[in-house]
């Protein structure tokens, strides 16, 4: 028996939230498996209950309060303090026991075996793209863990391998797990009534669509792919539909100066039944990333059969292997042929049906399945 004890201090939505969103409940029904959550009343979502797992217990703190700002850094150390001095005393740790954290804060359990979750290298290759110095912590707390993590398990080989070489990290002591995707909810076909009530909600034109899903940080290079459209060859022949955020001041000026107010239109904060409606119309799914630790959007995109057009870089060919088409983000000349390429129809047909074959690969279970594996090094 293997005794898990996680904590619940750094969760917030996002990428991080869904990758333990998904694995917990399925190590939590493992029989092998004792999971114990070390909840924070202050957190934003919840983790799952006892109600909707098996063998697992959760410990939660009194409820803490911090306000944004700049004391915001300093209230949280306070705060995260607190709660694992009252986690230790709560917590019967015993043979057979790791702590896996959900991020990168000093440990709560110094003398247990720790398994640390890496999940994209972005801080250390494009430290340029920092905001207010955001990345210089995430780097320094990463480090920091690194230093005192037992195993480590990455999302994808392009992680693990940029980890020892930025870090000098053993490659023996870190283990690929990669994501899953809940395919049979993306590849439910899309009744035409629920595509009516999508364009009406978010005012969407019939017409085909470029899918752009996700945050637009600069890495993620939406800009630069958003002016290779605007001169792309098949601008008139394919609109761009975004599904996220609301368009910041300076993307606004963008949008505006490269004359695409009437080409552009916003799904602001979609739900998943959404997005779900939104890759299966989509004339092709764009991911111009210049770098991703995974790619999690290829494989929703993919499981319901629509053409991926993404990036040649970071994980992405490792996510989409044969069953996607590729460009050099940093070349507008090949974001161009990348745009051309998806209105080929041989290979339109081929993203068709490799895609979903390809999605089926990557599974949840499988990512639980693994993540258990790695602590059972952990502990051994």
């Amino acid at each position: 028996m293997v005794h898990v004890i996680v904590d619940w201090n750094c969760f917030q939505k996002g990428g991080i939230y869904r990758y333990f969103a998904e694995i917990l409940p399925r190590i939590a029904n493992h029989p092998e498996v004792e999971l114990q959550i070390l909840g924070n009343a202050s957190g934003v979502l919840a983790p799952p209950t006892a109600s909707q797992t098996q063998h697992l217990e959760r410990v939660t703190p009194s409820a803490s309060w911090f306000p944004d700002g700049k004391l915001k850094r300093f209230l949280s150390g306070i705060r995260q303090s607190i709660d694992k001095y009252y986690w230790r005393q709560q917590v019967q740790t015993k043979a057979g026991s790791v702590y896996h954290p959900t991020h990168y804060q000093a440990s709560s359990f110094p003398k247990l075996p720790q398994l640390l979750t890496i999940h994209d290298m972005i801080p250390e290759l494009y430290p340029q793209f920092s905001v207010g110095g955001v990345f210089d912590d995430l780097r320094r707390d990463k480090k920091r863990a690194l230093s005192t993590a037992t195993r480590i398990v990455t999302n994808s080989m392009t992680t693990k391998l940029d980890l020892c070489t930025f870090y000098e990290v053993d490659p023996e002591k870190v283990d690929v797990t990669p994501l899953g995707v809940e395919y049979g909810f993306f590849s439910t076909p899309v009744e035409e009534a629920e595509w009516t009530l999508v364009k009406k909600m978010h005012a969407l034109k019939d017409e085909p669509f470029f899918l752009y899903v996700g945050g637009r940080l600069q890495y993620k290079n939406f800009g630069a792919w958003l002016g290779a459209y605007a001169s792309s060859p098949v601008r008139n022949d394919v609109r761009v539909v975004v599904a996220g955020a609301p368009f910041d001041t300076e993307e606004k000026q963008l949008i505006e100066g490269l004359h695409l107010g009437d080409r552009v239109s916003l799904v602001q904060s979609p739900s998943q039944e959404e997005l779900r409606v939104l890759f299966q119309k989509a004339h092709t799914f764009v991911y111009p990333s210049l770098y991703e630790g995974f790619g999690l959007p290829i494989l929703e995109a993919m499981s319901g059969g629509t053409p991926v057009l993404t990036s040649d870089r970071g994980a992405m060919p490792e996510v989409g292997g044969n069953a996607a088409l590729y460009f050099n983000p940093m070349d507008r000349d090949s974001m161009h042929a990348g745009m051309l390429a998806a209105f080929d129809e041989d290979k339109r047909t081929r993203c068709r049906d490799l895609g979903p074959v390809r999605a089926q690969q990557f599974s949840w279970d499988t990512t639980a399945a693994l993540t258990i594996e790695a602590y059972r090094k952990a502990v051994a």
